[in-house]
């Protein structure tokens, strides 16, 4: 046997080896054992609280992972000599989880304690385990959470992550100002967002209101910073009533910090605030970013012969498509939302690699172009009705696979993105509703026809959060299963196509006050499991099945309420397709995107 191959090779043949994580194992474990007996310790660690036990290590081994205990045992801290060392800083359960690693190799990180652990392993320079909780928090990052993650990663120098969740927090301002870390934030934060040109707003009254809604948390603190921040505001781009009330707001604030209480110094100060913040009046006139951003309607996997991971933007006003992150799994008869305007939710649909519901829910992080798994249904659905109500998302009915057959089911849930957690909710009227059309109008949840015990329904009912009760409407004049369905600007609720024995181009509008069905023009081409989305006064119906034996359609129609016509658009989609999500959002400026095709 020759013994002559270069140490490297000895080393990476030893890594190999089945039997080296075992014995690194034993070795640890070994470790451990000296350490619950006791032997050998020569160092008790205690944590921040008086009372607590310590924790009797070996100095040897906590030098081994980490420097800032390797600097104090082998220094001239007055810590080298003694027995007994507390960290005033960290708490006794962080302390032995980080004692634990040290032991093992081994940490259990949770959404308790990420973030004390984390600050624990930068204070003792223990940068494996920092990277273990920076992984975790970017994993759980979420809407919800990343205005504190920012902060988070701003505080301890993650450059990367702080640059990452800033542009997320731009993005999702107006939802984020709804949270209580936003109420936390201080002045120079406030006035951070506030002048950034990127944040993304459709209207500036959104940012009057969030800061009014930060200074009404603790008005006598923040009454002597609110002239500072609203100085930020673009006010030529405020409503009327936004004007109003940001006067009344600016000269409240700067009358009680500048003027003494003498409203006679008034005028004179305010002649002068230009030279006190001149960035600000730059800034004020100039429009952010957002303005004028378009809305689009997504269009999220579907069936074009297989099922799809694709994601496509639809913009009407530029007659363009662009291509976005793909979904991590092909889809189809999935639904799709959007929830507090922007953040774009894929809910059940059909697997067909399993043949199975779906439970999964997909979120798209516009910041990574990426969509990402979020907490899954209690139950899986196929054709479910999805919408967005009040900070929640609602799944209803659906159905679930009974070989060889799809069986309606009646339960409805509903996500709450704070808690990241599925509850049921009042069951469906009906025996179950497969492949149903809602839609969210005002404060209620509308839902109409699907299929309810192997026959087409024309039931249509709604409900009320309030009270968790579903109630009966007018029948609609057609029953119908796979139709789309969309609110327009007067406030009617359209539902579009579908199939009975065919599939339909008929088109009924459901009146909220009236409780009763008017019929509009048909569509000029029949579709079921099509998509559909209403931007700038117009309906668009994308793609569907005109036929009971199709593939699909490509083509897009438009629908005109002043006229109660259709035409077809010049635009067409990638590829033919049905049986996918669809949903309007505004655009975002910062989305990495690809064109597909434009027409014109």
């Amino acid at each position: 046997m020759s013994l002559e191959a270069p140490a490297m090779e000895l080393d990476a043949a030893l890594l190999e080896d089945p039997n080296y994580a075992d014995l690194s194992k034993d070795f640890f474990s070994e470790l451990r054992d000296l350490r619950m007996a006791g032997s050998f310790c020569d160092v008790v660690l205690k944590g921040c609280e008086n009372d607590c036990d310590g924790i009797p290590c070996h100095r040897l081994v906590l030098c081994a992972c980490s420097s800032y205990f390797r600097a104090m045992f082998t220094s001239e801290w007055k810590e080298t000599s003694q027995s007994d060392i507390r960290l005033k800083n960290i708490q006794t359960n962080t302390l032995k989880e980080i004692v634990r690693y040290a032991y093992s190799m081994e940490i259990t990180i949770d959404a308790e304690n990420v973030q004390s652990v984390l600050v624990a392993a930068l204070f003792l320079n223990i940068s494996s385990i920092a990277k273990i909780c920076w992984n975790f928090i970017e994993r759980h990052m979420s809407v919800s959470n990343c205005l504190m993650v920012h902060c988070l990663a701003e505080l301890h120098k993650n450059s990367r992550l702080a640059e990452e969740t800033r542009i997320s927090v731009l993005q999702h301002f107006v939802q984020i100002a709804q949270s209580s870390d936003f109420l936390l934030l201080d002045a120079e934060k406030i006035i951070y967002l506030c002048a950034s040109d990127s944040l993304e707003v459709e209207t500036e009254d959104e940012v009057f209101d969030a800061v009014m809604h930060w200074f009404d948390h603790d008005k006598g603190v923040r009454k002597a910073h609110l002239s500072d921040v609203l100085q930020f505001i673009r006010v030529p781009f405020l409503s009327p009533r936004g004007l109003e009330l940001y006067f009344l707001a600016f000269l409240n604030g700067f009358h009680s910090t500048a003027t003494g209480g003498n409203p006679q110094n008034l005028s004179g100060d305010i002649s002068e605030l230009p030279g006190r913040r001149p960035d600000a009046v730059v800034s004020r006139c100039r429009p952010r970013e957002s303005y004028g951003l378009p809305k689009v309607i997504l269009c999220v996997g579907g069936y074009d012969g297989a099922n799809s991971k694709a994601t496509y933007m639809f913009c009407p006003s530029m007659s363009a498509f662009w291509h976005l992150g793909e979904l991590p799994y092909g889809i189809s008869c999935c639904g799709l939302t959007v929830m507090n305007k922007n953040s774009a939710f894929v809910c059940g649909g059909f697997l067909s690699d399993t043949r199975k519901e779906n439970q999964r829910i997909s979120q798209h992080d516009a910041v990574r172009n990426v969509w990402k798994h979020v907490a899954s249904m209690q139950t899986g659905r196929i054709r479910p009705g999805v919408a967005a109500l009040g900070g929640y998302i609602y799944a209803a009915g659906g159905g679930i696979y009974v070989n060889p057959n799809w069986e309606p089911i009646r339960s409805v849930e509903r996500y709450d993105p704070q808690t990241n957690s599925w509850q049921f909710v009042a069951d469906l009227p009906l025996n179950g509703l497969l492949g149903p059309a809602m839609v969210a109008a005002k404060d209620r949840l509308y839902i109409f026809g699907g299929q309810s015990q192997g026959t087409s329904t024309n039931a249509a009912f709604c409900y009320d959060p309030n009270s968790n009760i579903w109630n009966k409407l007018a029948d609609m004049p057609t029953a119908r299963v796979g139709c789309c369905a969309c609110v327009g600007a007067n406030g009617l609720v359209y539902v579009i196509g579908g199939k009975a024995q065919e599939p339909l181009s008929c088109v009924e509008a459901y009146d909220p006050p009236t409780n009763a069905w008017l019929k509009r023009s048909d569509m000029i081409t029949k579709r079921n499991v099509a998509g559909c989305g209403y931007v700038d006064g117009k309906i668009y119906v994308l793609g569907g099945l005109s036929d009971n034996g199709g593939v699909g359609e490509s083509s897009i129609e438009v629908y005109d309420e002043n006229t109660d016509s259709w035409t077809m658009h010049e635009c067409r989609l990638p590829k033919a397709i049905r049986s996918f999500g669809c949903a309007v959002k505004r655009a975002q400026k910062r989305a990495n995107l690809h064109l597909v095709s434009k027409s014109g």
